[in-house]
């Protein structure tokens, strides 16, 4: 199977200036992709690394073969529109120089999956020789379950704003009941995907008071 960039743009989510990989030449979806990336002498990298002597950065490689990887375990059916991260390697190595006017060809096997984690060994190379190597785990689940408790926070938020919307307003007895058997419940529902995505995302993304800012800060 092969995929242009435009098929690309439909199963990882990354754009300009960040998709960084042109074709796609080979792929068997959740086991191995060949993609390419055709390095032009105005990539905006090579400006500033190095002036009169563009290379291209090394992390910018293993970024392309995140990429391909990524275009490798969303192209499965129960991937689709969900975005892997990748979240780690091990024995990175690089050889040579790769710089404006080379085209590197990026190879991904996936190796085994365990959970929502998929690994994978892949080499990047420029005419047949090797120019990086890794070996990584990319988690393709952790936003496919962000998404899934921020849906579950919506659909319960909106839930509890009927229950707030249909407190009784003639009888202040009844509304105290009201809000004992039904409010409060319909708010307990919402903090429990609260909870969970409080776990599951960094403090500098999350717009809300933690419980320990609001424990030993407030």
């Amino acid at each position: 199977m092969t995929l242009n960039l435009e098929q690309i743009k439909e199963i990882i989510p990354h754009r300009d200036p960040f998709l960084l990989i042109d074709e796609v030449t080979e792929l068997e979806p959740g086991v191995s992709v060949t993609a390419k990336k055709y390095l032009k002498p105005d990539e905006y990298w090579f400006k500033g690394h190095f002036p009169g002597q563009p290379v291209q950065p090394g992390v910018l490689m293993i970024e392309m073969l995140a990429q391909a990887g990524a275009v490798c375990a969303l192209s499965l059916p129960e991937n689709k529109g969900k975005i892997a991260f990748f979240a780690g390697i091990d024995k990175a190595r690089f050889r040579g120089t790769v710089g404006p006017g080379d085209t590197l060809e990026l190879h991904v096997t996936m190796t085994k999956k365990k959970g929502p984690i998929g690994f994978g060994d892949a080499v990047a190379t420029v005419n047949g020789k090797k120019a990086a190597g890794v070996s990584g785990g990319m988690e393709a689940g952790l936003l496919s379950k962000v998404s899934e408790l921020t849906e579950e926070l919506y659909t319960k938020s909106a839930a509890l704003d009927e229950a707030v919307a249909a407190v009784p307003t003639d009888d202040s007895q009844k509304a105290a009941h009201y809000y004992h058997d039904v409010v409060i419940s319909a708010m307990d529902a919402v903090r429990v995907p609260a909870d969970k995505l409080e776990g599951l995302v960094g403090k500098k993304f999350w717009p809300f008071p933690t419980y320990s800012d609001i424990l030993f800060y407030v």
